[in-house]
C-alpha cells in the first residue's frame, strides 16, 4: 500500500486512540466481549477449533483473545500498524506486521476461517475485487469469511462512514453479496450488530431497537414497497467459500 493510508496507520494508535486505555489496551470494556460473544462466535459455531484461523487487521488483538477463550488453538493475526501489532504480542498473541496482499500472495496455507471486522471499509473498489479473489484462495473449500463494515443502508452509518480518514468504500448488503458471490463465495448471510440482550441494560436496548426498525420499516414499505432487514450502522457477514472446481 503506497497511498496516504500507510502514513496514518503507521501512527494509528498514538494519533487516533485514546491515551485512558483501561483494562485493555482500546479501553475495550467487557461488555464489549459479552456483545462479541453473542454476536460473531455464533458465525463460527461449525468451524472446526484445531484449524487455523486468520485475522485479518486484528488491531490489538481483541477478537484473537475471544477466539482462544473459545478453543480455537491456531489463531493468529494480521494488521498493517506496528503500534498495533507490539500492543497484540504484548499480550502473547501470535500477531504479524504486513500489508495484506503481499501476505496473502506468499501464504501457502489454507484456513478454516477467515475474520475481518471493520477492514474492507479501508480498501477502493479495484482492491476488495482483488483482495477477495485472494481470501477465497487463503480457505479451505466450505471455509467461513466473517465480515463486519460499516451498512450504507444503515438508519445513521454517516459517523462510522467518515468517521476515519482511512475509509474508502462503503457496501450495503446488496453490493457487499455481489462482491462475494463474484468472488467465489456462497451461502452469504447478514445479520445486523446492534445491541445485544447480555444484561438488563441489553435487553431494554434490544427492545427499544425492535420498536425503531418497525418503524423505519414501515416507513421504508410506504415509500418504496421494499421491506430493508439490516438497519443497524455496521452490518455483520457470513459467506462459505465455494468449492474449487
Amino acid at each position: 500500500m503506497s497511498d496516504y493510508r500507510k502514513g496514518l496507520y503507521d501512527r494509528y494508535v498514538s494519533a487516533f486512540k485514546s491515551s485512558d486505555t483501561g483494562a485493555r489496551p482500546d479501553g475495550a470494556s467487557d461488555s464489549y466481549m459479552r456483545w462479541a460473544r453473542s454476536k460473531i462466535l455464533p458465525l463460527l459455531c461449525d468451524v472446526d477449533r484445531n484449524r487455523p484461523v486468520l485475522d485479518l487487521g486484528c488491531g490489538f488483538g481483541l477478537m484473537l483473545e475471544l477466539l482462544r477463550e473459545d478453543g480455537f488453538t491456531a489463531i493468529e493475526g494480521l494488521d498493517i500498524s506496528e503500534e498495533m501489532v507490539s500492543l497484540a504480542r504484548g499480550r502473547d498473541l501470535a500477531v504479524s506486521c504486513g500489508d495484506v496482499f503481499e501476505v496473502l500472495t506468499n501464504e501457502q496455507r489454507t484456513f478454516g476461517a477467515i475474520i475481518a471486522l471493520d477492514f474492507v471499509e479501508h480498501f477502493r473498489k479495484d482492491e476488495l475485487l482483488e483482495m477477495m479473489k485472494l481470501l477465497r484462495d487463503r480457505l479451505d473449500d466450505g471455509g467461513v469469511l466473517v465480515l463486519q463494515t460499516p451498512n450504507g443502508d444503515g438508519l445513521f452509518p454517516n459517523q462510522v462512514i467518515y468517521g476515519d480518514l482511512t475509509h474508502q468504500t462503503v457496501l450495503n448488503p446488496g453490493s457487499l453479496e455481489q462482491l462475494l458471490r463474484i468472488s467465489g463465495f456462497t451461502d452469504v448471510e447478514f445479520r445486523e450488530t446492534g445491541p445485544a440482550a447480555t444484561h438488563w441494560k441489553g435487553v431494554i436496548r434490544v427492545a427499544l431497537w425492535r420498536a425503531i426498525k418497525a418503524a423505519a420499516t414501515t416507513i421504508r414499505v410506504i415509500e418504496t414497497g421494499k421491506v430493508q432487514r439490516i438497519w443497524t450502522e455496521n452490518m455483520l457477514c457470513r459467506s462459505v467459500a465455494a468449492r474449487r472446481s
